[in-house]
């Protein structure tokens, strides 16, 4: 007959494959590690991918803007400021609008925006005394910047440069300012209607 005996304790086979409780431990180590940093390297392009789509929005939308000032100023005659100069305000009429539009116009760069009023008033009365009411911004985001206005002289028809930096709705000042790197730089020249 057949005997059998049991010993105490275990047997190993040197055949038998298999991972100690350790290398097991090491290998998800390893992994999280791995994990970790793939992750995070995910989150920043993230990060990044959803910055650079505000940035082109804005820009985007600055130069909608841009393009609109240019054909606005291109049928308009400068009322302010009077002579050549860096201006925050420019004030124009428009002889493009017809008499029960608003034809008197003031762009503007102040408080981080640039905005726009405009009243339904005669050339005449389109002078710097008069309010022309309540603004309204033209561009998301903050905006830095003004208006380089060159009158006509007598050899040549005068010109208004419009150079702006525009940061993304939503970005703090330490990340996006009129003095850093990260603001958008938009300009645009528009020679001036003859007088």
């Amino acid at each position: 007959m057949f005997k059998f005996y049991l010993k105490s304790g275990c047997v190993k086979n040197k055949n038998s494959k298999g991972f100690s409780l350790i290398e097991i431990l090491i290998a998800l180590f390893v992994f999280s590690i791995l994990v970790t940093t793939v992750s995070g390297v995910y989150v920043g392009f993230l990060s990044s991918q959803i910055k650079a789509r505000e940035i082109q929005r804005s820009l985007e939308s600055a130069q909608a803007v841009l393009n609109n000032l240019s054909k606005t100023f291109r049928t308009s005659k400068i009322v302010l400021p009077a002579s050549s100069s860096t201006v925050t305000a420019v004030r124009i009429f428009d002889y493009s609008k017809s008499s029960l539009e608003d034809a008197c116009i003031e762009y503007s760069v102040t408080d981080e925006k640039l905005t726009v009023k405009s009243a339904n008033l005669v050339e005449a009365a389109c002078t710097g005394t008069v309010d022309l009411g309540d603004e309204v911004s033209l561009i998301e985001g903050r905006v830095f910047g003004g208006f380089l206005v060159d009158l006509n002289n007598s050899t040549e028809v005068g010109k208004i440069t419009i150079p702006l930096k525009i940061c993304p709705q939503g970005s703090v000042d330490s990340y996006c300012s009129a003095t850093s790197g990260n603001a958008v730089s938009i300009q645009t020249t528009v020679s001036l209607r003859a007088n």
